[in-house]
């Protein structure tokens, strides 16, 4: 995907974020803290893992930028197919457990709605600014390391995100329910 495709589909992204943060912001406090059954993630665990998520993923790019000698290859079948997995596996309603690399496993104890929504407009907005920055030609390599499926590029960095936050959306909607 060009520049031009990738800043479309991020701003995608935004709206899909926008959605949840209006839905969410319109239950009770005690909702927050509902779990689905116990020593599961309440919906503030699950905000702040797609928060951490994100912000995690921004501060890799910028730290990779840096590096003057680094070199990436354009993105072919290979990661076409991974991302296609990848996507799959997102569908799926086999649990998925996280890692608790950098945090994205959270813990309950003092987590905000507004504090987690607020980090996470500021993660968004200077992803916005690093992809605004970035030369067209950039846009065609694989800049994103994903856990699971290794390099990619951006595109297929904010479709992660995006069915990230849909199969998680399905989370807070069961608890929610409950």
């Amino acid at each position: 995907m060009n520049k031009q495709d990738t800043l479309k589909l991020f701003n995608k992204l935004i709206a899909k974020q926008d959605h949840l943060f209006t839905a969410l912001s319109q239950i009770k406090e005690s909702d927050y803290l509902k779990t689905e059954e116990a020593g599961t993630w309440n919906v503030l665990q699950i905000l702040k893992h797609l928060q951490v998520s994100e912000n995690s993923s921004l501060k890799y790019l910028l730290f990779k930028a840096k590096d003057p000698k680094a070199s990436y290859q354009k993105t072919g079948l290979k990661e076409k197919f991974n991302t296609w997995i990848l996507k799959r596996r997102m569908i799926s309603p086999k649990k998925i457990k996280a890692s608790d690399v950098n945090g994205l496993s959270p813990t309950a104890e003092g987590l905000q709605f507004d504090n987690i929504i607020n980090e996470w407009k500021e993660t968004r907005e200077n992803m916005h600014q690093f992809l605004n920055g970035l030369e067209p030609e950039k846009f065609s390599l694989n800049l994103y390391k994903h856990p699971a499926i290794g390099r990619i590029n951006l595109s297929q960095m904010i479709e992660f995100f995006l069915g990230h936050i849909h199969r998680h959306e399905g989370q807070i909607n069961r608890i929610l329910k409950k």
